[in-house]
């Protein structure tokens, strides 16, 4: 109370004192009328406002109960110690040491200090006491109740507490902070180490585009041997990194290319000096570094990656996939791709022509494991991961009764069947399927005509055998059984009548000798090795004429020097085949042989103006032994036969055999085929 009347005395001080101050002649009673007013208004206030305030000692409760309540509701602990004794602590301070504030209430104050932390805390508990002036806060250590130990932060001051001088100490907790920065740190240095040895290559640059760090990978792709190198590397003076890239990153968005990245050029622009020269391709991706306010980027984190190999590997693998569709389209194999469930994926145009369809849709719905397809054992095998190869009859027009799909075309074919599962490092089931096939009904009818030529040899092998077992036993074997018996009768007859038998004997002896010779030139004329081809062939143009009754004109070209003995073999056999085939069948009395050589290879044509046949018919029958012969032997040096005739209008044979063979097929000689 004593203090509010010594503001009101002061207040009215404050407004007498100028008052009375007041020269003579503004001392007025109009004046000191109204500063009495002003004065009584303000004396008014000044007892409104004295009977308002609280007594002292309810004022100092007040003033104790709002400290109270601050101190207990902190956060940070606080305690007061006196002669080296905590004499109060409060409840933030009991949460942070596990002790209650009976246990800590006469604690020692260096007891809850963590050991190497004493010495400090003690020295600034001195320090204050002196009065020097120190920072405010500073780290230190304590032991709590349960053993462990806490980092906190200490300030420490001077006060008085029940009227004597005490040391004033407040406590903040900061082990969750440590345990963050040490967390932060250790990212720090994982991120550091990550950094230098990461084989992407990693730069920092400022807002400006200015390179403030590079890793080793980096630097290698710059190919150079330290960040030295590259100080004054601006981002944005990279010929790589365009307007369009540059907008982009100012406005804050991530971009990523792929470039060739041409270090010549780098030299040539002079923005650094590289140690190698050559070109590589790099993934670059660029991101901006922005603030929470979304502003202008404070900077630009570059990865980048020397992707050269995996571009020559993809530029490979385009090249072996286009080198492969370039095999499976035009290959003349057929190639189907299937998936899992045999479902097809792809097939190429010899397949699409086995399959007799224009295009891939028309057989879309077709299924390796389903109708024509295969099933049973070869399926399971196929899933078990093996190859499977096969040959199977192809029927068309039951794929179009069972509505499997529906061919353009009729028919049947002969299929050869490849098929392997394609398996991914091993794993079964197979992921997919690739068959081939190839068509080989051609090569069936093939197989079965030289069977049935096979037998057809063996056939007129056998007449042959037969006809020269007839000769031998018809005649040399009837005229050696007569030179026996003329023997025997001149062994028992007397000297007279054995000379008439033996001239007997003689001259049947002669015609054994001769029939031998005939057969023998029948089989393989001795001249045909000794003189060549075309006095032999001289020969037996005369002998056939005897026989036969036909004349052979003879003409030859080009015959100076004489041929393999192969070629002059198969010639011979051809001209003698060809002429025997007009004498049986042509009736004419004359026929033509000409032989020349041209271009490495002898021309043998035959020709006569005969009875002639259709040469398509007696192809197919197959019954012409004779011609096939002839063609076989044609054949077997490499060369061809051409047969042209008509009924009624004769006959020309031509053969064309290679006069340089390379090892041709031995063809046993058997002797003269007849048609």
């Amino acid at each position: 109370m004593e203090a509010l009347l010594s503001s009101i005395c002061l207040g009215l001080r404050r407004e007498w004192v100028p008052l009375l101050e007041m020269k003579d002649e503004y001392k007025t009673k109009k004046h000191l009328i109204e500063e009495l007013a002003r004065l009584r208004q303000r004396l008014a206030e000044l007892e409104g406002r004295a009977a308002q305030a609280p007594p002292l000692h309810i004022a100092k409760a007040q003033s104790e109960t709002k400290y109270s309540a601050l101190v207990e509701g902190s956060r940070d602990g606080m305690v007061i110690v006196q002669d080296g004794v905590h004499k109060y602590a409060n409840r933030a301070m009991c949460d942070i040491s596990g002790y209650t504030i009976d246990e800590i209430v006469g604690m020692a104050f260096l007891n809850m200090v963590a050991p190497e932390c004493r010495a400090l805390v003690a020295a600034r508990v001195r320090l204050d006491k002196a009065e020097k002036e120190l920072p405010g806060f500073y780290e230190s250590r304590i032991k709590c109740k349960n053993g462990s130990v806490k980092d906190v932060q200490l300030a420490t001051g001077v006060g008085t507490y029940d009227g004597r001088i005490a040391n004033i100490a407040i406590v903040r907790d900061i082990t969750e902070n440590k345990l963050a920065e040490e967390a932060v740190r250790e990212s720090e240095e994982r991120f550091r180490t990550i950094c230098t040895e990461s084989p992407i290559a990693i730069e920092l640059f400022d807002a400006d585009g200015q390179l403030l760090e590079a890793n080793r990978a980096c630097l290698d792709i710059f190919a150079v041997p330290g960040f030295e190198q590259l100080q004054g590397f601006n981002l944005f003076s990279d010929p790589n990194v365009t307007d369009r890239v540059r907008q982009s990153l100012l406005e804050g968005k991530t971009v990523r290319y792929e470039v060739l990245f041409d270090l010549d050029t780098f030299r040539e622009k002079r923005l650094y000096e590289p140690t190698r020269s050559g070109a590589i391709y790099i993934d670059a991706i660029i991101t901006p570094l922005v603030g929470q306010n979304k502003g202008r980027p404070k900077g630009y984190l570059v990865q980048m990656q020397d992707i050269t190999e995996r571009k020559l590997a993809e530029h490979a693998l385009r090249e072996s996939e286009e080198r492969f569709r370039s095999f499976f389209t035009e290959s003349p194999i057929a190639i189907e791709i299937f998936d899992a469930q045999g479902r097809l994926v792809d097939a190429n145009r010899a397949c699409l022509d086995i399959f007799g369809v224009g295009s891939i849709g028309e057989i879309r719905d077709y299924n390796l494991f389903g109708f024509g397809g295969v099933a049973g054992e070869v399926e399971n095998q196929l899933r078990c991961g093996e190859s499977v190869r096969y040959e199977v009859p192809f029927d068309l027009d039951e794929f179009r009764k069972n509505k499997a799909y529906m061919p353009r075309r009729s028919g049947s074919i002969h299929l050869d069947a490849l098929i392997t599962p394609l398996c991914m490092a091993g794993v079964l089931p197979p992921g997919s399927y690739l068959v081939q096939m190839q068509d080989m009904t051609d090569r069936k009818r093939a197989e079965q005509a030289l069977r049935d030529l096979s037998s057809q040899l063996a056939d007129v092998q056998e007449a042959e055998r037969r006809h020269i077992a007839r000769e031998l036993h018809d005649q040399v074997g009837q005229s050696l059984t007569g030179l026996k018996l003329l023997i025997e009768m001149a062994a028992r007859s007397g000297i007279s009548d054995s000379a008439l038998i033996l001239g007997r004997a003689q001259s049947l002896l002669n015609e054994v000798m001769i029939r031998v010779g005939d057969m023998s030139l029948n089989l393989r004329p001795p001249m045909l090795d000794d003189l060549g081809l075309l006095s032999t062939l001289e020969w037996h143009f005369e002998s056939y004429a005897g026989q036969t009754g036909v004349d052979v004109e003879f003409e030859s070209h080009g015959m100076q020097r004489r041929l393999p003995t192969e070629v002059e073999t198969a010639a011979y056999r051809i001209v003698q085949e060809g002429l025997t085939n007009v004498a049986r069948h042509a009736d004419v009395k004359k026929a033509s042989v000409t032989l020349s050589t041209n271009r490495g290879r002898l021309v043998i044509r035959i020709d006569d103006q005969g009875s002639g046949f259709d040469p398509d018919t007696v192809w197919r029958s197959g019954t012409s032994s004779g011609l096939i012969g002839m063609r076989e032997r044609a054949v077997a040096l490499e060369g061809s036969l051409s047969v042209h005739s008509t009924p009624g209008h004769g006959t020309t044979i031509v053969a064309e055999l290679p006069i340089r063979s390379a090892e041709p097929t031995k063809i046993r000689e058997e002797g003269v085929s007849s048609v």
